[in-house]
């Protein structure tokens, strides 16, 4: 139990009662309990489930990411393959006009 739930229920510093004000004080608070139930930290559970939805779309935001940049890697090798094509035939041309 929380020292301030203590005190509230007390009206004051439970400090200030006797042993057995003390016992009667505890035994009151004990019957509440079971009366309204425990109170759930319901922010812990709001905080895991957004955690775990951040960690979800950190993921989803990684792999797509990687897609990109393979699919970028792709095509630059494309186009350099490409332009080596092209040179190579250039050159040839260049050089079987030269012969000519």
């Amino acid at each position: 139990m929380d020292r301030s739930m203590i005190d509230a229920t007390s009206e004051g510093v439970r400090i200030e009662k006797t042993s057995k004000e003390a016992r009667e004080l505890i035994l009151k608070m004990v019957a509440n309990s079971h009366q309204f139930g425990v109170r759930v930290d319901s922010s812990r559970s709001f905080n895991e489930v957004i955690h775990s939805n951040i960690e979800t779309k950190l993921s989803e935001l990684t792999s797509l990411v990687k897609q990109v940049t393979l699919d970028r890697l792709d095509r630059s090798k494309s186009v350099v393959s490409a332009l080596s094509r092209t040179i190579l035939l250039i050159d040839a041309l260049n050089y079987k006009m030269m012969i000519t």
